[in-house]
């Protein structure tokens, strides 16, 4: 069993809330505080999100790219456009 003092001006919320809803302020109050205790936590959702990324990264492939290149290796010069809009071999096609 829980008891609470509450403060004047949320017991007047809590009354006037109570008499919209129709019931007593203390089923009312009982409620409130059902919902707010068994509503999901943000640090949950947080944790949750966050072992979802871990096990990814964890079975994820792991690639090795040769000293020395880029780092999108050999394709680095080629894959990606220039300022005109076109690669280099589209380039050369003209």
């Amino acid at each position: 069993m829980l008891t609470l003092e509450i403060a004047p001006e949320i017991e007047r919320g809590l009354v006037v809330k109570a008499q919209r809803a129709g019931l007593p302020v203390t089923d009312y109050a009982m409620r409130v505080l059902r919902d707010v205790a068994q509503a999901p936590d943000e640090t949950d959702a947080i944790d949750a999100r966050l072992s979802a990324w871990n096990a990814f990264v964890a079975n994820a492939p792991h690639t090795r790219v040769a000293a020395g290149s880029g780092p999108l290796g050999d394709l680095s010069r080629t894959a990606e456009p220039d300022v005109y809009g076109y690669g280099e071999r589209e380039a050369e096609q003209l």
